[in-house]
């Protein structure tokens, strides 16, 4: 087996350790979101500019997506967190997966649920802030020295809902245990013939209230342990990790101060001006302005 640990740049760390390729952060990292600092970036780690551009895509799109868990009564919590194991079952190079996110954390309470991805060692970060009680849902996005939040009421978040790929929800007999759950199996089948059906591998043992109410899987009301995404050309897969119950303070589903409010389309149009910028970068080697050349340090 070929050695993923290949330098692709040096990240710094909030204790000021370094790391090499990608840090699987914790969560008081992503709870102290403004703490993931980003230090000397080379030219050659930026290079490979089509795949980051899809990286960059799987981490807008993939956190519209969540939840699974217990297979015995006893063990049913409201108030825990989920890490799951994000591997893309189609990308042969291990250079590039090296890029792409490879864990979500979702903590959830009190029918609030804030989901956490990270890549390319902070360059790029999101978090989803819903509240399945009052059908809020918040996006909060950090890229490269910008950082934007939008929120949607109910009827903004089924606008957004109805412009993606349809599909039709079709229940199986099948049973797995994922992180140390029982969970069912539903097959999710595309309007569109060119895409592969998806799998999803749910519960009734978490105790969140329509956890699904605001992406496509909107139909199940059961929490994800397991599933898949097809966008932008490439397939995410999820498995939780593992499933606990623990204290989450109420700080983690507040938003934060001092980022500039986006509406949807505004954050549509940031997310594509982003995206465009790396293409630009991929197809003629200038300069992105706040991406830092060989040596370059980002100050914050």
């Amino acid at each position: 087996m070929k050695d993923k640990n290949i330098e692709i740049g040096v990240f710094k760390g909030v204790g000021g350790e370094n790391f090499n390729v990608l840090p699987r952060l914790s969560l008081d990292n992503y709870a102290n979101f403004d703490n993931i600092d980003t230090a000397t970036f080379t030219n050659r780690s930026l290079r490979p500019m089509s795949n980051v551009t899809t990286a960059l895509f799987a981490l807008f799109g993939i956190l519209l997506f969540s939840s699974c868990s217990p297979n015995a009564e006893e063990k049913k919590f409201s108030e825990g967190t989920i890490i799951y194991d994000v591997t893309f079952p189609f990308q042969q190079n291990d250079i590039l997966v090296n890029l792409y996110p490879s864990e979500m954390i979702m903590d959830f309470k009190d029918d609030k649920v804030r989901m956490s991805m990270q890549s390319l060692g902070g360059l790029v970060a999101t978090e989803f802030v819903v509240d399945n009680g009052t059908h809020e849902f918040s996006q909060i996005l950090r890229a490269l020295k910008e950082r934007h939040f939008m929120s949607l009421n109910e009827t903004e978040v089924g606008e957004m809902v109805n412009s993606m790929p349809k599909m039709i929800l079709t229940p199986t007999n099948e049973t797995d245990t994922l992180a140390g759950y029982l969970c069912k199996k539903t097959i999710a089948i595309f309007d569109s013939d060119s895409v592969p059906p998806i799998e999803l591998w749910h519960t009734d043992q978490i105790d969140l209230t329509n956890p699904n109410w605001c992406n496509q899987f909107y139909e199940s009301k059961d929490v994800l342990l397991g599933y898949e995404i097809e966008q932008y050309g490439m397939r995410m897969r999820l498995r939780a990790r593992s499933a606990m119950p623990t204290d989450v303070p109420d700080s983690r589903f507040a938003l934060p101060e001092g980022y500039s409010k986006l509406d949807y389309l505004g954050m549509r149009a940031h997310v594509k001006e982003l995206l465009g910028q790396f293409q630009k970068k991929e197809d003629d080697s200038t300069e992105i302005e706040g991406i830092p050349s060989e040596g370059q340090q980002i100050v914050e």
